[in-house]
């Protein structure tokens, strides 16, 4: 019912005040087997942010693609602030992150190699001038 109601349209998201990541994902879980059930064109999608969890509501045959731009421009001025040969830390970013960052350097020419040192902690080394 609350899922149904029209403050909750399809495409919006709301935050829950509880951090239990880990309780909402079980209840979403019992939400999409609902909806399944009732034939409903929507199903419910958990995305963490920050130790958050964000519900989103999706049309059931909708991908989502969160873009994080932050994190990426984060490895890219990184990189380009870098000589070859030269090397730094950059954190707080995730693998898909530093992929979506080596395929926008690789359309300029420049090349970097990657190491995880740590959660969330990349050493990055540029190759290439």
């Amino acid at each position: 019912e609350v899922a149904d109601s029209r403050e909750w349209r399809t495409g919006k998201s709301r935050r829950f005040p509880g951090r239990d990541v880990v309780a909402v994902k079980k209840s979403v879980v019992k939400l999409n087997e609902w909806a399944r059930v009732l034939r409903r064109p929507y199903r419910f999608r958990v995305v963490v942010r920050g130790g958050v969890p964000i519900v989103l509501k999706l049309p059931k045959n909708k991908t989502i693609r969160i873009r994080r731009e932050a994190e990426l421009l984060r490895v890219v001025k990184a990189v380009e602030r870098l000589r070859a040969g030269q090397g730094t830390v950059v954190r707080g970013v995730e693998r898909c992150d530093i992929v979506r960052a080596k395929w926008r350097m690789k359309k300029r020419g420049i090349r970097f190699v990657v190491r995880n040192i740590g959660e969330s902690v990349w050493n990055v080394e540029r190759v290439t001038e």
